[in-house]
C-alpha cells in the first residue's frame, strides 16, 4: 500500500495522540481521514474514532507502510 500525500499515522491512540490529532483538524492542519491511529488497546482505537472519525488499526505494520509521517505517542514504557 503506498502512502498517501499527507497521512499523518499516530503509534499510539491515547490522550496524547487524541489531543495532538484533536488540534490538527480543529486548526485546519488536516483533515480526519488524513490521520491513522493504531494501538493495542481497542477501547482507545474505538474512542479516538468516535470523537475525531479518524481511521484506526491494530496493525503498526499497516500505520507504517500507509503514512508518511508517524509521531510516537505512547508512554516510553511501551515504546519497546
Amino acid at each position: 500500500m503506498r502512502p498517501r500525500k499527507h497521512r499523518i499515522g499516530f503509534l499510539g491512540a491515547g490522550n496524547m495522540a487524541t489531543a495532538l490529532a484533536g488540534g490538527m483538524i480543529s486548526s485546519g492542519v488536516c483533515k480526519p481521514s488524513d490521520i491513522l491511529a493504531s494501538d493495542t488497546d481497542v477501547s482507545k482505537l474505538e474512542a479516538i474514532k468516535k470523537s475525531l472519525r479518524v481511521d484506526v488499526s491494530v496493525s503498526n505494520a499497516r500505520l507504517i507502510s500507509s503514512s508518511k509521517t508517524i509521531l510516537i505517542a505512547v508512554k516510553p514504557q511501551q515504546a519497546r
